[in-house]
């Protein structure tokens, strides 16, 4: 089970999905996960030994699913909020499946080292991808991934829908350019899960034997990369937020010990915003009201903030907050709220996004109030998720909720000797 539990996160940004009917794909990680939650159960009952977190994550983890479930019983289109339903209840054995891993000596470490080495290998690709427009053109390049990638990795009718509603194209500087998003669905997705494996693969490199701290080097430099050619400007936010909580929670350590590597990075910086480069150019249109993605964003949270003034205890229901605000929409169209926590409230309550929020934010106290490197950096991915998900709702991906779930567990557990060799 811990060998297939590695083997899952490993292969996490590589799994594909099956289309066997039309409108229908299923992505193989969610039979992997209910695999590996009914090989748990089966062999906890054979060695007469559960191990359950009895944390408050366990309690919140339950309350915001138990929420979820609830909210069907005022939505308007129910077969949709069963469909979501089934989705969070597919991977929640994760989290279980994570807490009993954990306890094994080593263990945590070993899934840390699996899931960086799947999450830099997408990374590669990823700037592969970015940089095959200069070679054969970008539509080229946009219509092989369209037609030949993304139907194999996010299934027939997913895909299609992703290429409808494309963002694969960033406008940057008054040019398009492709942006990274391997085999992700879409480079939301991609920055999210190169973001929140980055400060993994950054740990290692401060705790690492000497060959093995020069592949967490690239491992972080091949991440980091891809995560910047995604062009996120919300994971640009988050990664800021992040460098931002660790120079104030360890500025004695940080800057006593990296001032040559500090200095270099407050020039590099300065050139970054002194000099024109596509990336610079992103990041500062977020600021600009009159930018078109901007400007619509600030209207979906406003008419967020007005479904969840109208329905504050119930919400819309589960899956429903798609039809609320067009009644002709179908159930793949992404019309979101492009704010987890303004998702969470509209269609469930906003008791339930209070509880999702405690659940994110007491995980991310108690690993940054460890003295593990790991479980440090466990924090730091968890508040990179926190900062991207103002601007996005993830927790419906196949690729992100399974990771979120085993972060949850990883800051919960407490053996001690995770990184001990």
């Amino acid at each position: 089970m811990r060998f297939l539990f590695l083997l899952f996160f490993a292969t996490l940004p590589f799994q594909f999905a099956l289309s066997p009917a039309p409108g229908i794909d299923l992505h193989i990680s969610r039979f992997f996960a209910l695999g590996l939650g009914s090989f748990w159960i089966t062999i906890s009952l054979f060695r007469q030994r559960l191990i359950l977190p009895a944390r408050a994550e366990t309690l919140l983890l339950i309350s915001f699913l138990f929420f979820s479930a609830f909210s069907l019983f005022f939505a308007e289109n129910v077969s949709w909020g069963i469909r979501k339903l089934l989705f969070l209840f597919s991977f929640t054995p994760l989290f279980f499946v994570a807490f009993s891993v954990f306890q094994e000596k080593g263990y945590g470490k070993q899934f840390a080292e699996w899931l960086v080495a799947g999450s830099a290998l997408s990374a590669g690709i990823g700037i592969v991808q970015f940089l095959l427009p200069f070679a054969i053109g970008l539509d080229p390049t946009l219509l092989f991934w369209q037609k030949n990638i993304l139907p194999i990795f996010s299934g027939t009718t997913f895909s299609g829908v992703v290429s409808e509603y494309s963002s694969m194209v960033a406008n940057v500087g008054g040019g398009n350019l492709l942006r990274a998003s391997a085999f992700f669905p879409d480079p939301h997705i991609a920055s999210f899960f190169w973001g929140m494996t980055l400060p993994l693969a950054l740990a290692f490199t401060q705790s690492s034997t000497h060959r093995a701290k020069l592949y967490f080097i690239i491992a972080s430099i091949f991440i980091f990369i891809a995560d910047i050619l995604t062009f996120s400007r919300g994971g640009y936010l988050a990664l800021l937020l992040a460098l931002a909580v660790s120079l104030a929670i360890f500025p004695s350590l940080i800057f006593k010990k990296y001032i040559p590597a500090l200095f270099f990075c407050f020039l590099l910086l300065l050139a970054f915003f002194f000099i024109p480069n596509p990336i610079a150019s992103r990041l500062l249109s977020s600021l600009d009201p009159a930018d078109h993605s901007t400007s619509g964003r600030l209207a979906i949270w406003n008419e967020a903030l007005d479904i969840i003034a109208k329905h504050p205890v119930t919400g819309v229901g589960l899956g429903n907050y798609s039809n609320t605000v067009k009644p002709s929409a179908e159930y793949r169209e992404p019309r979101y709220a492009h704010n987890i926590f303004l998702d969470i409230s509209a269609e469930t309550g906003i008791v339930n996004g209070i509880v999702f929020f405690l659940l994110l934010t007491i995980s991310i106290t108690r690993a940054l109030a460890s003295l593990e490197p790991l479980k440090l950096a466990v924090g730091f991915s968890l508040l990179i998720f926190l900062a991207h998900s103002l601007f996005e709702t993830p927790i419906y991906s196949v690729h992100i909720l399974p990771l979120l779930l085993v972060l949850f567990a990883f800051s919960s557990y407490e053996h001690k000797t995770i990184l001990a060799r």
